[in-house]
């Protein structure tokens, strides 16, 4: 496990929003799956927030909020 973990930098981890970004210019210039992709992620991040409101943190989505 170890191994896995010492690959990973910094460097090379995006934010979420400059890979949205990303996603949006390759859906401009006409790439059929960028859409497929931005949606899955959604779902992703929408399942998480399920998680993060559950334990009380600030989530992404405002249908997970707890109001009050």
């Amino acid at each position: 496990m170890n191994k896995y973990l010492s690959c990973i930098t910094d460097e090379k981890v995006l934010p979420r929003r400059e890979y949205q970004e990303m996603l949006l210019a390759r859906m401009a210039a006409g790439d059929l799956y960028a859409n497929e992709t931005r949606l899955k992620i959604r779902k992703v991040d929408m399942a998480l927030d399920k998680l993060r409101a559950a334990c009380g943190a600030k989530t992404l989505y405002a249908s997970f909020r707890k109001e009050g």
